[in-house]
């Protein structure tokens, strides 16, 4: 029998599957036209519905692409895009990135606390309380390399000091090294501290 890209048919034709279904032949050759719950059509909202995995050899063009994903990737074609749902999330891009537009960048601000240890995701930790403060690094390789992280005195009452007890410590995890040391104290007057990972057991001052 010779093979056609087409079929022509003439008079009632019978399908199976559930109502809306859309129709296809599940064995060849030769098969019975049939339908499944998780490929319908609904005539009324003109709503194609697919539950399963799509592949697609060449190109797929919408007006509108609304990704709807447990992990919460919202990207839109006008207007803000989210990705995550948790501020320990990471994404990672491979190769330049350029942003038209500000950039926020993770802050935390600590007042009364006397010990603080800076979480993963966060990058400026502003210390705007008086006295003394121990500051503690997380691990360099749970980072990854060029990991930057600004601290920053923000309380400008006095001048901190070591010898007055009103300095912040800032101390490293894990056997990690702060320019080969385990602790860096910040004095002066709203002095700052910025730091970058090697992502492996290092912090180094830039």
């Amino acid at each position: 029998m010779a093979e056609f890209g087409w079929a022509f048919l003439s008079g009632a034709v019978t399908g199976g599957g559930p109502s809306g279904s859309i129709q296809f032949v599940p064995t060849a050759p030769n098969g019975v036209l049939t339908g499944s719950q998780q490929f319908t059509w609904n005539d009324t909202s003109k709503t194609l519905f697919l539950s399963g995995t799509v592949i697609v050899s060449g190109t797929l063009q919408a007006n509108t692409f609304d990704v709807i994903h447990t992990n919460r990737i919202e990207i839109e074609q006008y207007g803000p895009s989210s990705f995550g749902d948790d501020a320990d999330d990471l994404h990672q891009f491979s190769g330049s990135v350029r942003i038209s537009g500000s950039m926020n960048l993770s802050y935390k601000q600590i007042t009364t606390q006397a010990e603080y240890t800076i979480q993963p995701h966060t990058m400026i930790l502003g210390i705007s309380g008086s006295g003394y403060k121990s500051i503690s690094l997380p691990a360099a390789v749970g980072l990854g390399a060029g990991r930057v992280v600004i601290i920053k005195d923000e309380y400008n009452s006095y001048t901190r000091s070591k010898a007055a007890g009103t300095h912040i410590a800032v101390s490293a995890s894990g056997g990690n090294k702060i320019e080969h040391q385990d602790t860096f104290d910040i004095e002066g007057d709203s002095v700052s501290l910025s730091l970058y990972s090697d992502g492996d057991d290092k912090w180094f001052i830039y």
